[in-house]
Parts: structure tokens; C-alpha cells; sequence
């Protein structure tokens, strides 16, 4: 079973990391048991956490602390796995995935020899959807994954009371003390990059979605069915930005060379229009038989015999008089 509060906490970062383009994930809490397992909070993945299209580490230190809160309110429930979502339609586990779980098995089996993991991930302009998986080691030590159901209940139910003895509080209760002694890395360029991605919105009539991991901030730049990204260094707008034709999710991107050397005093609105045009098309080729004629033209005034020139200096063959 799992908690709508839960189930809801994934799904939403489902839609998160489609619209920025990035992965998320954190631990599972849960009352586990012999008989079955209630999935009660999926805890947030950090305000430090390093995130990317194809790559998630959890604020550890956030998840440490909102484990601690959460155990000390409800010492009953323990940490059972792990929760991430595929922003695009991945139904399954990938091989990154159990390659991760297997190493945490092994470096924890002497106190877990099973995980929980969920994942969240959605069709294109579909509902999200949340999967269960149990993975453990077997007797041979391979891996084994299982999906298995997950039923939805509310955090108030009488399925919950009977084992809990009470509801379940909200999470944003448990966590509102929790302090990790670390606050976001705040972009040095933020407030200029804001107003520079307004700027590109209304000169150019594109959309702009942010994209960060880690102290690194960017955005994925639409207008009808062309696509740009663009990455701000950190001493933007200092530092020249990266720019890039195509799309950040499918690829390929193509960088776009900056005409003039980068200032303050740039617009980011001419770089970006520029990835935003159709690619100019290629020159087409002359035909072979034109381009063999004028290579054969060329070696013929150079002196070089080919083979219509051979045969022209040949001597008429002579022909023969039968008696």
C-alpha cells in the first residue's frame, strides 16, 4: 500500500522533471512487516541535490536529516528504498538503476536483504504513473526484481489506523524543523538570466523552461518546432553562455558559434534567434557527368593524356585488302 500523500509526491515530480528536464528522487519510509508493506512518505530530494536529464544524487545530507525527523515522530517506520521518475516514458527499471541497487545490497546485507524501489514516469501528455519494485538478492546472488501492486489509500483510513494505531500526520509537519546547514547554491547570474530569458520571450515569441544541476543553470528555449538550450556559466553574464541548436531531450544539439567576442552588453536574444533558425541547406552537388567532364577538361589542358586525347592521337588503323 502507499499513502495518496506519497503516490502524489512522486507523480507531481514527474511533471517537475519533464518540464525541467531533469531527474528527482529520494528515500522511502514505510512500515514494513512480514505480510505487506505501507509506503507513508516519499521524502523530497533536496535543496542540494545534483540533477540532470540522465543523472540524480540526492541531497544526502537533507535526506539523513528528514529520515531522523520523520522516525522520531513515528519511530515504527524505517527506511525501506528509494523513489526517482524517468521524465520520459521508461515503464521499468534501467540497467543504471539495479546496477544501484544491487551495489547498496551488498554494501548493506548484513541489515537489508530487499529494497523498495518506486519509480514515476508518464507518456507524452499523459498522467503520470507509479511502479513498485522489489528487488533483493537470491541464493545464488544475482538479482531479482519483482513489480509488484501498489494499492492507494489515504493517510487517514482505517487501513492505516489499524496499524499505526493513529493517521498519518502531513510530511511538511514532520519536516518543518528539519536543517541541513546548507542553503541552495544560488546562481551569481540569476537575476540577469531571468530577465535576459524575459527578453527572448517577447522579441522572439519563444517559450523558456529552466533547466539547473548542481551550481549550473540553463534553459531549454521553443519556438513552433525549433528547439535551443542554453548554458549560463557561473560568472554570467560576465562569461560568455553556451548555445545550442536542436533539442536537449532527443538531440542532437549542434553548437552555435558566437559571432564577436561576449560582454555584458550582449542581448542573449541575437544568439538564440540565430539557433533557432531552419539549418541552412547543404549545396547540392554537380552531377557526376559534369563534374567528370571538367576534371577531364582540366587534365587535358594540363598535358595529361586521358583517354579520349589517347585514342585521338592514335594513327588511323589501316584497313586491310583482302586479294
Amino acid at each position: 500500500m502507499i499513502t495518496e500523500e506519497a503516490f502524489e509526491a512522486i507523480a507531481d515530480a514527474v511533471d517537475e522533471g519533464r518540464r525541467r528536464r531533469m531527474e528527482l528522487g529520494g528515500s522511502i519510509v514505510a512500515l514494513e512487516n512480514k505480510d505487506h508493506t505501507l509506503v507513508a512518505y516519499a521524502v523530497p530530494t533536496g535543496p542540494r541535490a545534483d540533477q540532470g536529464p540522465g543523472h540524480l544524487r540526492t541531497d544526502a545530507d537533507f535526506q539523513n536529516h528528514a529520515l531522523a525527523a520523520i522516525r522520531g515522530r513515528l519511530p515504527q517506520l524505517t527506511y525501506v528504498g528509494d523513489w526517482h521518475v524517468h521524465p520520459m516514458w521508461l515503464p521499468a527499471l534501467s540497467g543504471t538503476d539495479q546496477s544501484t541497487a544491487e551495489r547498496i545490497l551488498r554494501e548493506d546485507g548484513a541489515t537489508r536483504n530487499h529494497l523498495l524501489l518506486l519509480l514515476g514516469t508518464a507518456k507524452a501528455k499523459a498522467a503520470p504513473i507509479v511502479l513498485a519494485f522489489m528487488v533483493r538478492m537470491d541464493d545464488a546472488g544475482f538479482l531479482q526484481v519483482d513489480e509488484i501492486p501498489l494499492e492507494r489509500v489515504r493517510r487517514d483510513s482505517d487501513a492505516v489506523v489499524a496499524q499505526l494505531g493513529r493517521p498519518l500526520p502531513p510530511l511538511e509537519e514532520l519536516l518543518a524543523d528539519v536543517k541541513t546547514g546548507d542553503t541552495p547554491v544560488q546562481h551569481r547570474g540569476a537575476n540577469r538570466i531571468h530577465a535576459d530569458l524575459e527578453m527572448v520571450q517577447k522579441d522572439l515569441r519563444a517559450q523558456t523552461s529552466p533547466w539547473g544541476s548542481g551550481d549550473m543553470l540553463g534553459a531549454v528555449i521553443r519556438r513552433g518546432k525549433r528547439e535551443a538550450f542554453v548554458l549560463f556559466p557561473p560568472e554570467y553574464p560576465l562569461g560568455a553562455p553556451q548555445v545550442f541548436a536542436g533539442s536537449l531531450e532527443r538531440g542532437p544539439l549542434r553548437p552555435i558559434p558566437l559571432r564577436y567576442g561576449w560582454s555584458s552588453l550582449h542581448c542573449l536574444a541575437d544568439i538564440v534567434e540565430v539557433a533557432l533558425q531552419p539549418p541552412a541547406p547543404r549545396p547540392t552537388p554537380e552531377p557526376p557527368s559534369m563534374l567528370g567532364k571538367f576534371i577531364s577538361d582540366a587534365l587535358t589542358f594540363m598535358g595529361v593524356p586521358t583517354r579520349q586525347t589517347y585514342h585521338r592521337s592514335l594513327p588511323p588503323k589501316k584497313k586491310e585488302v583482302r586479294p
